[in-house]
């Protein structure tokens, strides 16, 4: 809704100057629900994997994905764009499935099919709709 609202402007700029925001209050919660202790163990117990994993949160996940997301609102009608945030489980389960080796579950994979096909109907559902009737008035 914000992205609708502002107009037209850098969607980097504003996803980093955004970024900050949560900061704070996020540490404030982590240091009240997890303690000091709990905080300075995992800072003294980083390793390159945990290094790399914030590294791709911070700028390919947040970065370049909100900033891909914020230019698709503001380029095409919200009814188009946000029913893709359903894939958001599917690219994780598949992504786990094919970089990390996971094993998926059969309801993973139902649940992912499932909503890949809910995203084909509500996406070309009408397409392929009306082609099927247009098909059929011609025979």
């Amino acid at each position: 809704m914000i992205n609708k609202k502002i107009g037209p402007t850098a969607v980097l700029s504003l996803v980093s100057w955004s970024a900050l925001v949560p900061i704070l209050p996020f540490f404030a919660l982590s240091f009240y629900f997890e303690g000091e202790d709990a905080i300075a163990f995992s800072l003294r117990h980083m390793t390159l994997s945990s290094i790399l994993s914030l590294a791709y949160l911070a700028f390919a996940a947040t970065l370049i994905g909100y900033t891909l997301w914020g230019k698709l609102l503001s380029a095409l009608p919200t009814h188009t764009v946000a029913p893709l945030t359903l894939l958001v489980p599917v690219v994780g389960l598949t992504t786990a499935w094919v970089i990390l080796g996971e094993a998926l579950t059969f309801l993973q994979v139902i649940g992912a099919l499932v909503v890949m096909g809910g995203l084909l109907i509500n996406v070309f559902g009408l397409k392929l709709w009306n082609a099927m009737m247009h098909i059929k008035t011609r025979s």
